[in-house]
Parts: C-alpha cells; sequence; structure tokens
C-alpha cells in the first residue's frame, strides 16, 4: 500500500500541535513535523493503521469520534498525553505498529476491541 502521501507539517499548524505529535494522518496526507521520521518503518506502518481506521469509518465519523472519545477520556484522567494514547485508534496503532504485516492480516473495524479495554489508571 503506498497511501497515504507523506507531506511537511505546514508552519501555521505547529502552534495547533500538543508536543508529543508527531504527524497528523487527514486522509491520504501525513502531515510530519520531521521528515526523518519517514526513515522510521514503525513510524510509517502507525500513520498507515491510522489511514486504514479513517476509510473504514469514511474519514469525517474517524475525526468526530477521534475529537470525542478524546475529550471524554482526558475529563477521566486529566492529562493530554495519557488521553491521547488511550483512545481506541492510538491503542491499535501503538499495539501494531512494529508488524509489518498487520494491514495485511486486520480484520475491519479492529480498533473496537480497544474502546472497552483496560485503560489503566487515571495518571498513566
Amino acid at each position: 500500500m503506498r497511501v497515504p502521501l507523506f507531506l511537511t507539517w505546514p508552519i501555521w499548524l505547529r502552534p495547533l500541535s500538543f508536543s508529543f505529535v508527531s504527524a497528523i494522518t487527514i486522509g491520504p496526507v501525513v502531515l510530519l513535523k520531521d521528515r526523518s521520521l519517514l526513515a522510521n518503518p514503525s513510524f510509517v506502518n502507525h500513520e498507515r493503521i491510522h489511514f486504514r481506521q479513517q476509510l473504514e469509518l469514511l474519514f469525517l465519523p474517524f475525526f468526530l469520534w477521534y475529537v470525542l472519545e478524546f475529550l471524554l477520556r482526558l475529563a477521566y484522567c486529566h492529562n493530554l498525553y495519557s488521553a491521547y494514547r488511550h483512545i481506541c485508534f492510538e491503542r491499535e496503532a501503538y499495539a501494531h505498529q512494529d508488524d509489518p504485516h498487520y494491514l495485511h492480516n486486520r480484520k475491519p473495524f479492529s480498533f473496537l476491541s480497544y474502546l472497552f479495554a483496560d485503560t489503566g489508571s487515571k495518571t498513566t
């Protein structure tokens, strides 16, 4: 799979991002803070997993779900990084980013299995 297209993060977007976010996948485009990330196969696979998730939810519902789940998790744990890491889409992508064959074997809507899985403590 050759998608997504990797582009450098626009300067105007930098103030809007959290320090721990290295890229944002928006449909077939991944905006990168640093192009050197492309040398990391795990990073590239992580972003391709997000692209597949977006395809399954037809893009707009993905973003609405992502923001809503982030806000709910933030209300629960009161920590930006923990809220981000516990979003079901991120949990799936981080869990399988090191498996280069994951997307070939992945079942549709696999992120759902991470939605109500143990989210750890409030301060993680």
